[in-house]
């Protein structure tokens, strides 16, 4: 999919895949909408830390952005593994630790995705080109 990206922290982070998904789940997402499932992982650097959905964007070619979609327990039609969302319970990982898993974001049906951004205020930024219709 794309290069790894080395955080401000000494971590790693990686777009795998990104793909259109056949989730049936549309409650989650607007009429207008279908599910775009994005593969990452992610590796802490030399401090603990938290790891979540927050800092990822789907991003169309017309600059629309859209979050993922953070709801526990995933519903069985997700892709699995999930992705983690540490901010529940303040759960925090070891340095060095690594995780991977799939985000799902509702994406306008008629929207052409273009990349994927990592923003995160500690850790830096960086984006993943993608093509996806």
């Amino acid at each position: 999919m794309g290069g790894t990206f080395n955080t401000a922290e000494g971590g790693k982070v990686t777009v795998l895949s990104v793909q259109n998904s056949n989730a049936r789940t549309t409650s989650l997402i607007g009429a207008d909408q279908h599910f775009v499932a994005v593969k990452v992982r992610n590796c802490l650097g030399s401090e603990a830390g938290n790891i979540s959905p927050a800092p990822w964007r789907v991003v169309d070619t017309d600059s629309g952005e859209y979050e993922a979609i953070d709801v526990k327990p995933a519903p069985t039609d997700f892709p699995q593994p999930t992705y983690p969302s540490d901010v529940e319970g303040d759960a925090v990982r070891p340095a060095g630790s690594c995780v991977s898993g799939w985000m799902m974001f509702g994406v306008n049906k008629d929207a052409k995705v273009s990349r994927i951004d990592y923003r995160n205020s500690h850790a830096g930024s960086a984006s993943w080109s993608a093509n996806l219709g």
